[in-house]
């Protein structure tokens, strides 16, 4: 890694970009691999995922959070929102070498939530659904992040009704909003099969409409768009142990913009839940989960299957209600989350190279 602030992090980022081009000798004119990729035996672009680098840890912990990243006049940031057991927001600097600054709180959340739903789209944040103490939520709220860094929120069009742990994806003008659970009598949510769209500009969030449910129930599960298709990987079916599942279900988005039958697209060796997922080139990648400390791999296949899981990295501690590894150039960010079920301080930084 360079050293912090050797370079403004889009310098640093397009020097990776033109010494990639070099080794891959694409200078000339063919497209270079993207940042955090290099060019394999076989001619094709590849990325290694690297050991995990602890980076500022956070003045007080929380799990069940939203972690997001934004491009801001004076520099990127790290961004951590709601979870329990504190509402309010902080934020830390990204460095050139993809360490942090120190974390500052910026705003309070409108209201103590977790496990809510989140999408962002550039500066516009979405919170949908989640719980609040003992109760579960079917509010939205809306997030801007302005020029400062600071977030103002509206509230938004709610669901069809109170969910919390599930997932929240974009995909042509639409988000969707899949399974998660219902708390009903202060004990453990109880996993649906509940499957809504709303309209989405990536600025404003239209009202949502109920679409076909699940098959089976799911929640705390984790949710990508891969080219026209949306994957649920893991999460809870039922409450009978072992509660985490190993499914991993694809449903391909309709021309209408709704979802045709989730149907098996692959599985995990193991069950896996509440773990955070992201995609780079053409690999799903999870990181953590509850009482995990593991990343996964798994090649997304043009079949819209999904291929072995194999680990590449791991975490120095276990993963506990982290819903998001937010990716950056070359970096991702595990941020919070639980260990044991106890909030955690830690903030680790993996590198794509």
């Amino acid at each position: 890694m360079l050293s912090a602030r050797a370079l403004p992090l889009t310098a640093a980022l397009a020097l990776s970009a033109c010494t990639q081009a070099a080794v891959d000798g694409t200078s000339g004119g063919g497209a270079p691999c993207p940042v955090g990729a290099h060019r394999g035996d076989g001619g094709a672009c590849e990325a290694t995922l690297g050991t995990w680098t602890e980076t500022s840890g956070l003045s007080h912990g929380r799990w069940g959070h939203a972690i997001f990243i934004a491009e801001l006049p004076d520099g990127v940031y790290l961004y951590l929102a709601a979870g329990f057991p504190h509402d309010d927001i902080e934020r830390a600097l990204i460095h050139a070498d993809g360490a942090l600054g120190p974390w500052t709180t910026v705003a309070p959340f409108p209201k103590l939530t977790e496990l809510a739903g989140f999408v962002q789209s550039d500066r516009t944040l979405l919170f949908v659904g989640g719980m609040n103490g003992d109760t579960s939520l079917a509010d939205t709220l809306i997030g801007t992040v302005a020029d400062d860094g600071k977030i103002s929120f509206a509230p938004g069009p709610s669901l069809p009704a109170p969910r919390e742990r599930l997932t929240l994806s974009r995909h042509g003008g639409f988000v969707y909003a899949v399974g998660g659970g219902l708390e009903t009598d202060g004990g453990y949510a109880t996993p649906g099969t509940d499957v809504a769209r709303a309209p989405f500009d990536g600025v404003t969030l239209g009202a949502f409409e109920a679409l076909a449910p699940l098959a089976t129930p799911r929640m705390n599960h984790a949710a990508i768009v891969y080219g026209d298709s949306l994957y649920l990987i893991g999460g809870e079916g039922d409450l009978a142990y072992p509660m985490d599942s190993p499914a991993v279900l694809r449903a391909a988005f309709t021309a209408d913009g709704k979802l045709g039958p989730f149907t098996s697209a692959g599985a995990l060796v193991a069950g896996r839940s509440s773990t955070a997922a992201f995609t780079f080139l053409d690999q799903v990648y999870l990181v953590g989960g509850r009482n995990k400390a593991t990343v996964l791999r798994a090649a997304l296949r043009a079949d819209g299957s999904v291929g072995v899981f194999t680990q590449v990295a791991a975490l120095p501690v276990m993963g506990w209600d982290a819903l998001e590894a937010p990716l950056h150039g070359r970096f991702v960010y595990a941020a919070g989350g639980g260990q044991d079920q106890d909030s955690a301080l830690q903030v680790f930084v993996g590198e794509l190279e």
